[in-house]
C-alpha cells in the first residue's frame, strides 16, 4: 500500500524522495542540506545540489537561453522556447493553452521562479504524459514542476492528481488554494529514481474536478 501523500510546506520549501515506489518526505531545501543515505538504498543527494536550488535557483527567474546549473531538462509545456527553457517536447496527448492578459505573480509559494513566459502558457488535457528518456537508470534527480492557474480564478474549481514513475504523488492538487491567486506561480518538487531504462515520466489525470495541466518541467541532476 502506497504512503499517503503529504504536501510540501509552503515558505520553508520541503522535497520529497522516491524510493522503490515509495514516497518519502525530505528535509527542508532552506535548512539543513538533504541526505537520503538511509532511505532503502536511495542515493545520496549533494549538499552541493541542494545550495544550487535553494540558492541559485531562487532567485534566476530571468536564466539565460543555457540550461540553469544541474539542468538535464527544462521544458515550457505548451509553449516555445522561453530563457532556459526549450520548447515543448517530450510529451504524449493534451493540448496547449495560454493567457498573456495578466502579468505572472510570484510569491513564497514559488521557491524556483523561471521566465514568466514559462507560465503563461500549459500543456492540459484529461490526461497526457511526458516522458524523459537517457538519464542514468538509479540515478536520483530533482524534479521540479511549475503551474500557473490562467483560466479559473478560485479554488476548487480544477483539482488533478500527478504520478511519478507509478507512484501518486499529487491527488486533487488545486494551484489556485495553493498560491493563493490565478496567475501566480506554484511549482512543486521532488526527488525521483530515474529507472532501470533511465527513464522518469510524469503522469497527469483528472481528479476531483476539471483537467490537469503543467506550465514547466525541470529535471535536475546532481552537480558533484
Amino acid at each position: 500500500m502506497k504512503d499517503k501523500v503529504r504536501r510540501p510546506l509552503r515558505g520553508a520549501r520541503s522535497l520529497f524522495v522516491l524510493v522503490a515506489g515509495v514516497l518519502l518526505s525530505g528535509a527542508s531545501l532552506l535548512s539543513t542540506p538533504l541526505s537520503v543515505e538511509a532511505m532503502a538504498g536511495a542515493t545520496p543527494v549533494s549538499a552541493r545540489m541542494n545550495a544550487a536550488m535553494a540558492n541559485g535557483f531562487q532567485t534566476t527567474a530571468d536564466c539565460t537561453p543555457a540550461l540553469r546549473v544541474g539542468d538535464v531538462f527544462a521544458i515550457n509545456a505548451g509553449g516555445s522556447a522561453a530563457g532556459c527553457f526549450s520548447a515543448d517536447s517530450n510529451f504524449a496527448g493534451g493540448s496547449i493553452y495560454s493567457n498573456t492578459s495578466q502579468p505572472i505573480l510570484f510569491g513564497e509559494a514559488a521557491s524556483f521562479p523561471v521566465p514568466a513566459q514559462v507560465y503563461q502558457d500549459e500543456r492540459e488535457g484529461s490526461q497526457f504524459s511526458y516522458i524523459f528518456t537517457g538519464l542514468q537508470p538509479g540515478i536520483t534527480y530533482a524534479e521540479i514542476l511549475h503551474f500557473a492557474e490562467l483560466y479559473w480564478t478560485l479554488p476548487g474549481q480544477r483539482e488533478f492528481n500527478v504520478a511519478i514513475n507509478g507512484t501518486q504523488v499529487l491527488q486533487n492538487f488545486d494551484i489556485v488554494a495553493t498560491a493563493g491567486y490565478p496567475f501566480r506561480a506554484v511549482d512543486e518538487a521532488f526527488f525521483v529514481r530515474a529507472d532501470a531504462n533511465g527513464n522518469i515520466e510524469i503522469d497527469f489525470s483528472r481528479g476531483a474536478v476539471d483537467q490537469p495541466l503543467i506550465s514547466g518541467i525541470e529535471i535536475v541532476a546532481d552537480t558533484d
